[in-house]
């Protein structure tokens, strides 16, 4: 993958994978246009974008979601951790973290991401050795994603330079990328929390849940899905629900076709008690 950034003239963006994909995309003059062999973004490429030019959620959401802080330490490190969630999720004091809740943790000497989660068991781990730096900005040299303790897709970061002079025709849109029509956005990231089978439960119910986590394309469809507990005994169930859902819905006037991560928490009930009218 390689981006590159004029202010004046605007943004261009191409990758390759060994499987044969390749994608072009420019946005210029507030217009976003593409080309390539497939009009969706692979999981694994969207995800290298996503950990290196927006883990974290933009500022103006911030003060729309519950917050708290503790500390961890990681590699003999000690870190600044933020935990936050959606505003129907509200503060209260609990052990440990909650499904719902984001975590961000921060080198408090440099300043700099150390860990991004989603959610528990999936993690961004940033690495900064001989970091590449411009003007100012730090990108890592390498971020590890893992999947419940396992190595998934390893990021790297092989230059950060600045360009003498961009060539004005990398950001010209081509006739073929005219006629597609605007290019995918790649918004961030949806996390859907619901329960497995009957309601209301009884009490004494106890609710177990698997996260699957995969790419919603801009038709709606669920691909690339995963349990990200599959040792779990009701990791194949709960991938094969959140194949059924429907994500499909129509699209605000105005707004490019879009896909984006989605992590949907599937709550298992065990040990449940039979409901008062039922024999």
């Amino acid at each position: 993958m390689e981006e590159m950034f004029d202010p004046q003239q605007g943004l261009r963006w191409t990758a390759t994978a060994a499987a044969g994909f390749t994608t072009t995309q420019i946005s210029s003059n507030q217009m976003f246009y593409a080309e390539g062999t497939a009009s969706n973004i692979p999981l694994r490429l969207q995800e290298a974008r996503a950990a290196l030019f927006g883990p974290i959620a933009a500022p103006g959401n911030v003060d729309l979601q519950s917050i708290r802080t503790s500390t961890a330490t990681f590699n003999g490190r000690e870190l600044s951790c933020v935990l936050h969630s959606g505003p129907v999720n509200p503060a209260t004091a609990v052990p440990g973290r909650r499904w719902e809740e984001s975590e961000e943790c921060v080198d408090p000497e440099s300043g700099l991401l150390v860990t991004h989660s989603v959610v528990p068991g999936r993690y961004y781990h940033y690495e900064y050795s001989n970091a590449p730096q411009l003007a100012g900005h730090v990108l890592p040299r390498r971020v590890i994603v893992t999947e419940a303790g396992k190595t998934v897709s390893e990021i790297s970061v092989d230059s950060l330079t600045q360009l003498p002079a961009a060539d004005p025709s990398l950001f010209v849109p081509t006739d073929e990328m005219k006629a597609r029509g605007p290019a995918i956005a790649l918004p961030g990231a949806q996390k859907i929390s619901r329960f497995s089978g009957r309601v209301p439960f009884a009490s004494g119910a106890t609710a177990h849940p698997v996260c699957v986590f995969g790419l919603v394309t801009a038709s709606g469809q669920l691909v690339e899905a995963h349990s990200l507990q599959p040792s779990d005994p009701n990791s194949q169930a709960a991938v094969e629900a959140a194949k059924r859902m429907n994500f499909a819905g129509p699209a605000p006037l105005g707004v490019r076709p879009q896909q984006h991560f989605v992590f949907v928490i599937e709550k298992f009930v065990s040990s449940q008690a039979p409901l008062p009218n039922e024999r």
